[in-house]
Order: structure tokens, then sequence, then C-alpha cells
């Protein structure tokens, strides 16, 4: 591997490369400024591990739009100390931590923030002892990986612990939105004074740099997050490998191309149209016309470039192409697709995207659509949805998220009670799903056969009376995931007859859905007190 030491020469280049990533000049000053977007943090007390497995599956399950918008404004974050559990009543939470001691809220925008912000009290206080080394084990992969974990490197002296939440979050959150960091892949966290000694390598996957203890211009290194370790695979193993064949990054190449093409067709479809005459050169033709022009026409380069490295001579890429076979050199023996700087990223990448926007088809229930099409690799089987929802993997829309609209209304350790995906659902629509992992009915345990019914008598009367519904449907199928589920419909006005409101029961809004989780928990008469918020100690 090519390395340079740490210079102050160096340590200027990767500051300069971050501002570019974020879309900016470098900052003069530590200050990040009072526009763009904000997310919060809030927690009842420090654990490695729920930071960043929390930080992991917060990034990654932003949308497209609000990852870009928080990367403009370098990923920033506050820190309360308070009670997620208070918060959550006011205030909807995008994801909990495991242990339910940290939550993380937003992203908002930095000038109108809610209101719970100013009744919690920031992170502040002396950073205490932390060990050399911390296992972030708490995930699945941790067991299943065959190799060493990853280790990210992490400078201490002289910070205070809300320093250390910043550069840790923010290197953990970077890493993961720029693909250099999975949300589940083994980590350790190695604490050292200074990281002034290690070799900073050209190929890394993240170094986070930013002022010194002096302010602007002196910089300091203050995590380093090495490239993955070279590994052996083990026999039928699908593990990620640092090289890839020219075939590998051929079909990386196009697949980026093809997704990236996908994705602005896909928002044009509702894009506003903002331009004046129909033939002038702004507005929603004017764009769609220069995507046909010029980056489909691109796409041939990618395409020939692909078939290339899969073996095809100039002849078969004339009979694709409908040129003759000198043509089709003169034309295309320089062709490549866009550049690939970092083939793993992106193929992980490619991974989520897909899964993020599967519908019904069997790979969107594979946690590597794209990565088992590289030589070498072995397919994954079918994952578990639901629980890899939980663990912060990519799922579809349609498998829900880790902390569902209005948050969950009960999580008693055996049961977890939410809203329904909204895309899919009516307002009101509730989905228990098992804590533990199994198939069906047969594999219920006497926790799960003594509490089940109870639960569903618990909510129904609360449910009906919520939403105003006659009668409440129940219906458990296991068709989306092999995971026990149950969803309970109320048969809301305006439902069709004769069933086929199962196979298409509508849909309402994500505010449409945190009203009816309010109104259901007040007719529960959930124990708690909604109006106070319970701040922790430092």
């Amino acid at each position: 591997m090519a390395i340079d030491q740490i210079r102050p020469e160096r340590l200027a280049r990767l500051f300069t490369e971050r501002a570019r990533w974020v879309g900016h000049t470098a900052p003069s000053s530590p200050a990040d400024g009072p526009d763009g977007i904000t997310v919060l943090v809030v927690l009842r007390d420090v654990d490695l591990t729920d930071l960043v497995n929390g930080a992991r599956s917060f990034a990654a399950g932003l949308d497209d739009a609000e990852a870009d918008a928080w990367r403009r404004s370098w990923t920033r974050t506050r820190f309360l100390f308070g009670d997620p559990a208070n918060v959550g009543q006011r205030t909807p939470l995008r994801f909990v931590a495991r242990s339910g001691r940290m939550a993380w809220l937003g992203p908002f925008p930095a000038g109108r923030l809610p209101g719970i912000s100013r009744m919690l009290r920031p992170v502040t206080g002396v950073l205490p002892d932390l060990p050399a080394i911390h296992d972030v084990a708490d995930t699945p992969a941790w067991r299943a990986s065959p190799g060493p974990p990853r280790q990210l490197h992490v400078a201490v002296r002289g910070l205070s612990l809300a320093d250390y939440l910043v550069h840790l979050h923010h290197t953990v959150a970077e890493a993961v939105l720029r693909g250099r960091l999975k949300p589940g892949e083994p980590l350790q966290l190695v604490h050292k004074m200074d990281l002034d000694g290690l070799a900073v390598g050209k190929d890394d996957a993240y170094a986070r740099v930013h002022f010194g203890f002096a302010g602007p211009p002196s910089l300091r290194l203050y995590t380093l997050l090495p490239a993955p370790r070279r590994r052996t695979p083990p026999t039928g193993g699908n593990v990620d490998l640092p090289d890839y064949s020219e075939a590998d990054l051929a079909r990386i190449a196009l697949s980026t191309h093809l997704q990236r093409l996908a994705e602005t067709f896909r928002q044009a479809v509702a894009a506003p149209d903002t331009g004046g005459s129909p033939g002038g050169d702004t507005g929603l033709a004017a764009s769609i016309w220069t995507l046909l022009t010029q980056d489909v026409t691109a796409l041939h380069d990618t395409v020939v470039s692909y078939a290339r490295s899969r073996g095809c001579s100039w002849e078969d890429v004339a009979a694709l192409t409908g040129v003759e076979a000198h043509e089709a050199r003169e034309r295309w023996q320089d062709a490549t697709g866009p550049p690939v700087a970092d083939p793993a990223a992106a193929a992980s990448a490619l991974d989520a995207w897909y899964v993020r926007h599967g519908q019904v088809e069997p790979l969107a229930r594979v946690r590597d659509p794209f990565t088992r099409l590289l030589d070498g690799r072995t397919p994954d089987g079918r994952q578990c949805l639901v629980c890899a929802k939980y663990a912060g993997a990519p799922v579809p829309a349609w498998a829900g998220l880790p902390v569902p609209p209005g948050g969950h209304l009960i999580d008693d350790g055996t049961w977890r009670v939410g809203h329904g995906p909204t895309p899919y659902w009516p307002a009101g629509t509730l989905l228990i799903e098992s804590r533990r992992h199994f198939d069906d009915y047969a594999g219920f345990a006497p926790a799960e056969a003594t509490t089940l019914g109870p639960l569903i008598q618990r909510l129904t009367g609360p449910l009906k009376e919520a939403t105003g519904a006659p009668r409440i449907h129940l219906f458990a199928s296991m068709e989306g995931t092999e995971h026990f589920h149950l969803w309970m419909l109320p048969r809301v006005a305006g439902m069709p007859e004769n069933r086929t409101h199962v196979g298409d029961p509508g849909s309402c809004t994500p505010a449409e859905a945190e009203r009816a989780i309010d109104r259901i928990r007040r007719a529960l008469r959930l124990p708690g007190d909604p109006g106070a918020e319970r701040v922790a100690d430092a």
C-alpha cells in the first residue's frame, strides 16, 4: 500500500478532500454556521457500542435527499443528555439504540429544531477513561465474520466528552454515507493519545482531519479508519475482497451508470416543471432531452466497455450495435465506463440502493442483489427483513422502519407494536412483530403463546376508538419475510367490499400515521406523563 506519513501538507489535502465531498470550500473556523440541517442525539449515558451502531444505522436509514442535505451541512450533530423514552412522547425518534439509552432525531432545519432541544442539557464534562480497545460486537455480522474486525483509531488527548462524541460520530456517519463502512460490519475502537505514529494510506477508507487545539490553520488527525484487511475467504463464504477483476470493475461501472440514470428518471416522474415555454432550454422537457442526448448516449461507451470485458470481439460488438466491425473498433476502442474510485464502496452502495427501492421481486429479500454477480462471490441466501431492519441494514420500503411513525406503542421484550409502512397501509394499521426470530405459530414459545391473544384484545378496542372502524381485520401470512408478524387493519370508511381491500388497503402520510398512533396511545391510556422530560445527570 502506497503511504504518506502525516505531514502538514497531507493533513491539508485530507481536510480539503472532505470539504469537496461536502460541497463547500473548507471552513475557516471550527464553527459550522447557522444554515443547513442538524441531527439530534439524545442519550441517558454514553455507551460506545450503542453510539457506533446507532450512528451507522441512522446514517444508513436516511433517504437520498436527507443524506445529501446532511452531507452538505457537514453532518452537523448536537448531543443532548436526556431520556429517549420521554423525548419520544413529544417528537418521533428516527432510531433508538437496542438498549434504549440513545436515540437519534431528525434531520431538522438548523433554525427550526424541535422544542425538546431547549428542555434537555447539552453534553458537557470530562472524557472518562476509555479502554485501549473496545469491540463493537453487538451485530450478527460480527459473529458471522470469518476474518478480523476493522479498527477505527481515535486520538483522545485533550478531548472533552463532547469533542470525542463529535469526532467519532462524524467519522462513523460519514464513512457509512460514503459507502466505506457497512452498518453491521465488525469494528474495534482503538483509543490512542495521538495518531501521529500511524501511516495514512492513500486507499484508507476514512481519515478525519479537523482543527487542532490552536484553531485555524493548525490541523490534527482525530480518527483513521483503514481499508478492510485482506483475508482468505472460507469455503462457500461470501466476503469482500479488496481486488476486483476487469469484468467486475466494468460491471460496477455499468450498474453505477444505470443506477444514476434510473434515479434521475424516477425523480423526473413527479418533478415539478419550472420551465417557461415548452421549447425553451429550461424545465422538465429540456432536462429529459439532455438526459436522452447526453447521458444515455454516454451509456453506449459503458455498455461496450462492459461487453469487451466479458470477452466480446469487435465482431460481436458490431452485431450488437449495428455497425461494421472496423467502425466499432474506431468508435469504441478507447471507451470506458464512468470512473469508480472505490469499487467496494460502489458495490455496497448498489446493494443498498436496490434493496431500498425493491418491491416484491425475490432480489429485494437478499442483502447482496448486486455484489452476488461479481466474480468469486457466493450469493447470500434470503435475509430476514425484520431482523435486518432492526440491525440497521437496508430493507425494502414495505418492510418498514426500525422506528415506525410515532414510535412503537409497545416494545415489551416479546412483541413490538408500531404503525405499518405508510406507502402501503392506511392510517391506524398496526404491525405486531415478534422480538424473537421464528417463522409462524408452530414456533411459538410459551411467552408468545400466552401473550399474543391478550395483546390483540388489548389493542382492538383502542384501535376501533382511534380510527372509527367498526371491525379490525387480522392476518399473518409471512409471505414478505419468514419472521412472525401480524397485521391489524382497521376497516375504515371507503374501503371496497368483497375482500379486495386486503390486496390494496390504501396508504397514508407519515404525519397521518403519527396522529393515528397518538390517538391509539391515548385510547390505550399508556402509563407515563408525556409532558415531562427527564434529564440525565452527567
